[in-house]
């Protein structure tokens, strides 16, 4: 047995009085051979391999033959005889765990690209808007992103989102989202061209199924402000006919309305595998059904709850319940299409379709463009005699409106014969 001083260069050997080794801490022990081993060549090779570690210098080179350069061609490598020892682990520190920071990232989109040319279907007022629910998932998707999780797994919820300003995206040449999301408070901050274009709060949904108000029931068809009280259901042409009088002229993937009532409080929507064209969807929905032909344009979301999981199992439902259902088809349904049921409670300003649910959301007037030739007007004639026993409407309040308005327009009428 060898004892090698690590602070010197000597080889020491020491035994106390009853002849065993007493070595202090900066002392190496090396052996040369063991008993009973089975591969003492090895263990020679070992302990040499300590004393190098060792701070010792032993000239390996006595261990080999003397080697003539250039080496032969059949020679192997060396590389493929070494390779990782994992058989222990080490602990690694990790900083991937982030605390009061703010997660920034910049979007590009360019509408002359394939995978972003869909959004030119959403036109509206002869100009190609960002769509609001746009913003919303790109904060979703950096959200997700810094929880290192996607974001189709990721149930999240939104408050008071405001918009600012609407993003006119060109037909050619990158638009540039800055994204900033804080983590300690949940913030976030959407700025275009320098300027904030979107603020609100994102925060991981605790309860996604209690978030989605399940509970609730069907609204009634019956609540309606219409004078005649009359119930229609609408196809996608009606909608979108009736949107397009407003300069709603939307095109692509976001024309999702399929089916409707005249009320807009029941109906059916689309799904296309767009999380953006599926939520606008559900803004066109919750305007249709109003009496004013003016254009608005979100301007503030109070509350907004998205459960993709819970979403994707509600289409797994519906794609067998209509598999099993093949008594009546629509004229103009797809094969492929996945649709959903829509509900829309105008009395408590909420939407929620699928795993998404929207509540108070704000629309402002927005001002159209001038132009030359006159926009059409959504409108209908019917005679009505001065002298009339017929009762033309059934409920007391909308009957006192149905008169009023028909005298109004015979006072119009007759303004330029009083002249």
């Amino acid at each position: 047995m060898v004892a090698i001083n690590r602070r010197g260069a000597n080889w020491i050997r020491e035994k106390e009085r009853n002849g065993i080794e007493s070595l202090s801490k900066t002392r190496t022990k090396i052996g040369l051979y063991k008993r009973d081993y089975a591969n003492n060549l090895e263990f020679l090779l070992m302990n040499l391999g300590k004393l190098y570690n060792a701070d010792g210098r032993p000239d390996f080179t006595k261990l080999y033959q003397t080697i003539n350069y250039p080496v032969g061609r059949g020679t192997p490598m060396i590389n493929s005889m070494i390779g990782w020892d994992h058989s222990i682990e080490w602990a690694v520190a990790d900083f991937s765990g982030k605390s009061g920071g703010s997660g920034e990232t910049i979007i590009k989109i360019d509408l002359s690209k394939d995978e972003h040319s869909y959004i030119s279907g959403h036109t509206i007022d002869g100009r190609i808007l960002f769509p609001a629910t746009g913003y919303l998932t790109f904060v979703w998707k950096t959200f997700a992103k810094l929880h290192n999780t996607d974001y189709e797994k990721l149930p999240i919820t939104f408050e008071n989102v405001q918009f600012y300003c609407a993003t006119i995206m060109p037909k050619e040449g990158p638009v540039r989202f800055l994204i900033n999301i804080f983590d300690g408070t949940g913030d976030f901050e959407i700025c275009e061209g320098g300027s904030p274009a979107v603020t609100g709060k994102i925060f991981e949904s605790d309860d996604p199924k209690k978030d989605q108000l399940n509970n609730l029931p069907i609204p009634s068809a019956n609540n309606t402000n219409d004078v005649d009280g009359e119930l229609l259901n609408l196809n996608k042409t009606d909608i979108y006919k009736d949107l397009r009088l407003r300069s709603y002229d939307y095109g692509g993937i976001f024309q999702g309305i399929k089916t409707s009532n005249n009320h807009g409080n029941t109906g059916e929507l689309v799904w296309n595998n767009d999380w953006i064209s599926f939520m606008d969807t559900m803004l066109q929905y919750s305007i249709l059904g109003g009496h004013s032909r003016d254009l608005y344009l979100p301007v503030r979301i109070q509350y907004a709850a998205i459960n993709p999981i819970g979403h994707y199992e509600m289409l797994k439902n519906n794609e067998i319940e209509n598999s099993n259902d093949n008594d009546v088809a629509e004229v103009d349904a797809k094969p492929s299409e996945k649709t959903l049921n829509v509900y829309s409670y105008k009395n408590i300003n909420l939407v929620k379709c699928g795993g998404v649910k929207i509540r108070g959301m704000k629309a402002s007037l927005a001002s159209r463009r001038q132009q030359t030739q006159s926009w059409p007007k959504h409108e209908k004639y019917v005679f009505i005699p001065y002298e009339n026993n017929q009762i033309l409407v059934k409920e007391p309040t909308k009957s006192r409106l149905h008169a009023l308005t028909v005298m109004l327009q015979t006072v119009i009428e007759n303004l330029n014969v009083l002249k």
